[in-house]
């Protein structure tokens, strides 16, 4: 399966934020990376080069994505 995208959510205050790649029906691969700064785990994100999603900690909803490069 190839990875198709990237969600990055907040998960609980032990665990932080949490690094996800999806295949294009939205299984996870592998699994997910986590730290302690959202920051941190959009830069991790972004090393895959891969369509982002993050999602917020309060509401858990989409608050922006970040496209692949080109």
């Amino acid at each position: 399966m190839d990875a198709y995208s990237i969600h990055v959510f907040y998960t609980d205050t032990l665990n932080g934020w949490a690094v996800t790649i999806l295949d294009e029906n939205e299984f996870q691969i592998g699994e997910a990376d986590y730290t302690y700064r959202k920051a941190d785990a959009i830069n991790i994100a972004k090393r895959h080069g891969l369509t982002t999603h993050i999602f917020g900690r309060r509401t858990g909803l989409h608050q922006r994505t970040i496209d692949a490069p080109a």
